[in-house]
C-alpha cells in the first residue's frame, strides 16, 4: 500500500497516530525481541480491527478465544466492550510484550492444542491474519478440531480482487466448505479494509445440537 493510499484510508490525524504507535511498538520490540511484523500493525494503523471487535460484540458471546493474538489488540478492544477474552499465540516473546502492553489481559502461549483449557467458557473462535499462510484444507481441518463448546468461527478472508500483497492463500467460504469445514456462513462483513472481508460462521453442531 502506497503512502497516499494509507493517507486516504486513515486521514492525516489517523496517519500520525499510526506512525506514533509504530514507533512505540518498535521501541517495545527492542526489549522483548518479538517478530518485527507485530510492530507494524497496531490498532491505529489497522482500523479493521475495530470492525472485527464490533462484529464479534454483536454476537453477544459468552467469551472469545483468539489464536494468533499477537500483542492482544483485538482482546483490548473486546475488553472495552466487556467481552471475556483469552488470547493464544505460539510466540513467547510477543505474549510477554502483550502482557506488558495490555496489563490484565489474559494472554497465554499456546495454540489449538490448548483450546480445551483456554476455551472452557468461550463460544467464539477468532482467527485473524495468519490463516492466509495455510491451504484451505489445512485451515478447515484445524477449525473442525475445536472443542464442542465453540459455536462461532470468525475468520478474515482476503478478497479475490485484492492486489497481490504477498498473501499465500485467498480462501473463500465455498472452498473451505468443499474442503470439509463443518460450519455455515452466518454473516459476511465485506471490505473491512481494502483487501479483506470478515466471515462469521456458525458450527453445524451449534445449528444442530444433536451433533455435539
Amino acid at each position: 500500500m502506497s503512502l497516499q493510499d494509507k493517507l486516504d484510508e486513515l486521514g492525516w490525524l489517523g496517519f500520525l497516530r499510526c506512525s506514533f504507535s509504530r514507533l512505540k511498538l518498535r521501541a517495545l520490540r527492542l526489549v522483548f525481541r518479538f517478530d518485527p511484523w507485530h510492530a507494524d500493525a497496531p490498532c491505529a494503523c489497522r482500523p479493521y480491527k475495530q470492525i472485527v471487535a464490533d462484529s464479534i460484540g454483536q454476537l453477544v458471546p459468552r467469551g472469545v478465544v483468539e489464536i494468533g493474538c499477537g500483542l492482544g489488540d483485538i482482546g483490548h478492544l473486546l475488553r472495552e466492550r466487556d467481552v471475556a477474552y483469552i488470547g493464544l499465540d505460539a510466540e513467547a516473546a510477543v505474549i510477554a510484550a502483550g502482557r506488558y502492553l495490555r496489563r490484565g489481559l489474559d494472554l497465554r502461549q499456546g495454540s489449538f492444542e490448548h483450546l480445551g483449557d483456554a476455551g472452557a467458557d468461550a463460544n467464539v473462535l477468532l482467527l485473524l491474519n495468519w490463516p492466509h499462510g495455510l491451504a484451505s484444507s489445512e485451515l478447515a481441518t484445524l477449525a473442525n478440531g475445536v472443542p464442542a463448546g465453540f459455536d462461532y468461527l470468525v475468520v478474515d478472508l482476503i478478497r479475490q480482487d485484492a492486489p497481490a500483497l504477498g498473501f499465500t492463500h485467498r480462501h473463500t467460504v465455498t472452498q473451505l466448505r468443499q474442503d470439509g469445514l463443518q460450519a455455515s456462513l452466518l454473516t459476511l462483513v465485506e471490505r473491512i479494509d481494502p483487501v479483506r472481508d470478515l466471515a462469521i460462521l456458525k458450527y453445524e453442531r451449534a445449528l444442530h445440537p444433536s451433533l455435539r
